[in-house]
């Protein structure tokens, strides 16, 4: 039965038990790390950030200091995010922790349809609890570090795969290597380390 714009209506009821399957990952992922947001503060970080939302000089080379003489440990990207809130609501415990938390809530959506696809809706729906009471996610969501980002890119970067060997089109490959390079220029050379898992 085809309902608007092409759209089957059993395709909406699909949808709809999709996400109704979801809400219990979903609330306990948010229950789990919304208290804990900005819980822990690197002061390190949080000092760059601030420093980055001073000037586009300081922005783009991830500058410590506000002269802009010394660049932060890390590669600049997970920073970039976070001096996005900070410059809209204030460099805070919690504004800098927002681009982790957000990306940490929409990964559990995230892995339940790609696992979905393949294994079917249980294996998605387990995956998807997991991630969301994994004590090391709860932790890298609600903190100012790069971890959240680099786990972000490798698990999209994994569903590129996916869809690559399931439809052998060359555009996810060049998906794949754009979030492995944007992983790298979060942590560097961690972003590489399932690269061999990847290629098998």
């Amino acid at each position: 039965m085809v309902g608007i714009n092409g759209i089957s209506f059993s395709m909406v009821k699909v949808i709809r038990k999709d996400w109704l399957w979801l809400t219990f990952p979903i609330i306990l992922g948010l229950l789990l790390r919304l208290p804990r947001l900005g819980e822990f503060d690197n002061n390190y970080y949080t000092a760059t950030v601030k420093s980055m939302t001073l000037s586009w000089s300081n922005f783009i080379f991830g500058s410590f200091d506000p002269s802009g003489l010394l660049m932060v440990d890390k590669p600049p990207a997970a920073f970039w995010l976070q001096s996005v809130p900070g410059l809209l609501l204030g460099v805070e415990d919690w504004s800098v922790a927002l681009p982790q938390f957000i990306m940490g809530m929409v990964a559990i959506p995230f892995i339940y349809f790609t696992v979905r696809g393949t294994f079917g809706r249980i294996a998605g729906i387990v995956s998807a609890s997991v991630l969301a009471v994994l004590p090391a996610s709860v932790i890298i969501d609600t903190r100012n570090e790069p971890d959240a980002l680099v786990a972000f890119c490798l698990l999209l970067a994994a569903a590129c795969i996916v869809k690559a060997v399931q439809t052998s089109q060359w555009k996810w490959l060049i998906f794949f290597s754009v979030l492995i390079a944007l992983g790298f220029n979060s942590k560097m050379f961690v972003a590489f380390v399932p690269l061999p898992i990847f290629m098998t």
